[in-house]
């Protein structure tokens, strides 16, 4: 049906009818919007809520979305991963990575970003990348839980740049990174003059 009338019709919202249903949970319109052959992800253009269907349900936790979409060809990438972590969707997490999706350092720096300690925690101990980033998204954040978890987990970081960039230089993140910079100073001086 939609395809006959693909041509005809000139509503911008019927064509991202999949995305939306996805990020608000409409399970039965997004079913119903798929049967009849609208198109997954039909980003380019839309002004509204943007990313790929499966993206959106693991971002806005919707997971029965996320399992219809991704079970009925719906592609997913490194970002449903992150859009779920950045948005402490646990379970829509751990459901896309149980099934095959792939993720990145974007996921950690995302769930360290938002103070979701568990996604954090969840990537890392199932063999999630990070980087410096995580730390700095922590930090600037003051997401001071996922700093210290990220910083005694070994992720490095950047402690002089945030010392000195820190527009938070009163929040526990910012004292921590102070520390920190004091005891690798101590350590570097001890090193060097032995």
């Amino acid at each position: 049906m939609f395809r006959r009338s693909l041509f005809a019709i000139n509503d911008d919202t019927f064509k991202h009818i999949c995305e939306k249903a996805a990020f608000n949970g409409h399970i039965g319109c997004l079913k119903l919007a798929h049967e009849i052959g609208v198109p997954w992800d039909t980003v380019p253009g839309w002004t509204g809520v943007r990313g790929k269907a499966c993206d959106l349900a693991a971002g806005s936790g919707n997971l029965e979305c996320l399992r219809y979409a991704s079970v009925n060809g719906c592609r997913w990438d490194g970002d449903t991963c992150s859009s779920a972590a950045s948005n402490g969707h646990l379970e829509c997490l751990k459901y896309a990575r149980e099934n095959g999706c792939p993720w990145y350092g974007r996921t950690c720096s995302s769930a360290a970003s938002n103070g979701h300690l568990e996604c954090l925690k969840y990537a890392r101990e199932n063999g999630c990348p990070w980087d410096k980033r995580t730390c700095m998204n922590a930090a600037y954040h003051d997401q001071f839980e996922c700093l210290v978890y990220a910083y005694e987990g070994g992720c490095k970081w950047e402690v002089s740049t945030f010392c000195c960039r820190s527009r938070y230089s009163q929040s526990k993140c910012a004292e921590y990174a102070r520390e920190i910079r004091s005891r690798e100073r101590f350590v570097s001086s001890t090193i060097e003059f032995k």
